[in-house]
């Protein structure tokens, strides 16, 4: 039994709302050539914001507001100083912290990587 080979090559057509089957051609070496036409085989246009970039737009906008509503009010309406003029001071410091030791574990990880002495290199962990 001879293996077949099928080549589909889509073309754009903007007019055409259904895909259809424009030519097939069988070669003698088992190969078919099947061309379709289709709206859907045109490039996506570029440009333009998704709905991804918008949402992040908008909770960077609403964090700020509140960062800073929260720190003017605590700054001249409760007369708070330092790291107290900060709205829920131990959330934001825990988030620093947070993402300082995720960065510091991902910077370990790709050093490890680099001087070979990850887990799996060696199969054993490094002792505490």
């Amino acid at each position: 039994m001879k293996e077949r080979l099928v080549k589909i090559t889509f073309i754009c057509d903007t007019s055409i709302t259904n895909p259809a089957t424009m030519d097939v051609k069988e070669n003698p070496t088992c190969q078919f050539d099947i061309t379709v036409k289709a709206a859907g085989a045109c490039p996506i246009k570029e440009g333009g914001v998704s709905g991804g970039t918008v949402f992040i737009i908008i909770l960077l906008v609403l964090v700020i507001v509140y960062l800073l509503g929260g720190i003017l009010y605590n700054r001249f309406k409760e007369k708070q100083t330092g790291l107290a003029v900060l709205p829920h001071p131990g959330f934001w410091l825990l988030i620093v912290g947070l993402s300082l030791t995720g960065c510091r574990f991902c910077i370990n990880s790709i050093r490890n990587c680099f001087q070979g002495n990850s887990a799996t290199s060696s199969g054993k962990y490094e002792s505490v």
